[in-house]
């Protein structure tokens, strides 16, 4: 299949137009002359060995999670890890997509994965709601049947102020995070056992206010494929469950709901 027309098949499944913002998602790196694709190599982060492995396979395209291409490039020379993948990448004719964002918000996406293994229970949706603290802010609201002008106008940090409303169509069962109400509540032991499970590891990292007893029964989790910080922050639940090494954070104060596990 030829380059142009494999993209327009992801697109068609994960829309880029879905990515957070601030994200850099679809492809970032095409070779001219629309190449024909044989092979696509999967990877989270794109590193020097993940190239040479895709290389080795006579792969023509690289989806990778993470965007390798992030923050804005002034140059492409040999000085950095960055810059040398990309020209590499170029030289060999190997084209780069990334979904990021648009894949963890879609519906059966990376944040619905990551509730399929907890347990059966009612799922929302969350999404980013965040003001800047200054008289140019930007609200940004998803989930506008929850929302109202009072509501939004409280929120923005002058007296004062214009509003404009800009809207695009909403996708049903889409957003940044996920909130899962159990059916039936487990222990936190329990619980970190079926995260476990679900996602065949070992060891995570868990952290427990002081005010938490062991007796204590989760009867909601809210998950978010990313830290988590914007998302989650506002929304109550027992457990916050993030893709950063995932953390489990439990009834902690609402700016610890950033701490990122390494």
């Amino acid at each position: 299949m030829d380059l142009r027309s494999l993209i327009g098949c992801l697109e068609a499944v994960v829309p880029s137009s879905r990515a957070e913002s601030w994200d850099n998602t679809g492809l970032l790196v095409e070779p001219s002359g629309n190449p024909s694709v044989s092979h696509v190599l999967l990877t989270i982060d794109l590193t020097g060995q993940v190239l040479e492995e895709a290389l080795g396979v006579k792969a023509g395209l690289i989806v990778a999670y993470h965007p390798p291409i992030f923050h804005s490039l002034k140059r492409l020379t040999q000085g950095s890890a960055k810059e040398r993948i990309i020209v590499r990448a170029l030289e060999s004719r190997v084209a780069v997509y990334s979904p990021h964002t648009a894949l963890d918000c879609m519906k059966g996406g990376v944040n619905d994965w990551l509730l399929a293994g907890l347990g059966q229970g009612k799922v929302e949706t969350l999404s980013v709601c965040s003001v800047a603290p200054s008289p140019n802010s930007t609200l940004s609201i998803s989930d506008v049947d929850k929302a109202t002008v009072d509501s939004v106008t409280s929120a923005l940090p002058v007296p004062n102020h214009k509003m404009s409303l800009r809207t695009r169509p909403l996708i049903p069962v889409t957003g940044g995070g996920r909130k899962l109400s159990l059916n039936q509540p487990v222990s936190i032991s329990e619980l970190v056992f079926r995260v476990k499970t679900h996602l065949s590891i070992s060891h995570m990292r868990l952290a427990k206010p002081p005010c938490w007893k062991e007796e204590k029964r989760v009867t909601t989790v809210a998950v978010c494929a990313g830290s988590g910080g914007s998302v989650l922050a506002g929304t109550e639940a027992d457990v916050y469950l993030t893709g950063n090494a995932f953390v489990l954070l439990m009834q902690l104060p609402r700016s610890a709901v950033n701490v990122q596990g390494r």
